[in-house]
């Protein structure tokens, strides 16, 4: 029996969800994680793969996880979503500074 599927059945906080890479050469091809964390579509979030951790768009959140016991296919999980909102903050700072210290343009 499928590890992930006795997972989600013992643990309803895990959820699976719709992902995509957001290289050109995925040519839009979907994977599915599982996560515990709150997610919705648009979301970035990081997964580990055998290339390193990369960036992924979320594009669905399942109202029941989407695995079944005789999958072959063992869910990888998503374990962090990207803080957009720090991202904004430290890139508004940059801004704010340069609008101090015009000078710095000129070098």
């Amino acid at each position: 029996m499928n590890k992930t599927f006795k997972q989600c059945q013992a643990d309803p906080a895990i959820k699976t969800v719709s992902v995509c890479f957001d290289q050109e050469s995925n040519h839009g091809k979907k994977y599915t994680y599982k996560t515990r964390l709150d997610l919705k579509p648009g979301d970035l979030a990081n997964v580990n793969t055998p290339r390193g951790v990369i960036v992924v768009r979320v594009t669905a959140v399942h109202a029941r996880p989407r695995v079944k016991p005789d999958d072959e296919v063992e869910l990888k999980w998503i374990a962090s979503k990207v803080d957009m909102a720090a991202i904004r903050d430290a890139e508004k700072e940059d801004r704010d500074f340069a609008k101090q210290n015009p000078a710095l343009d000129l070098l």
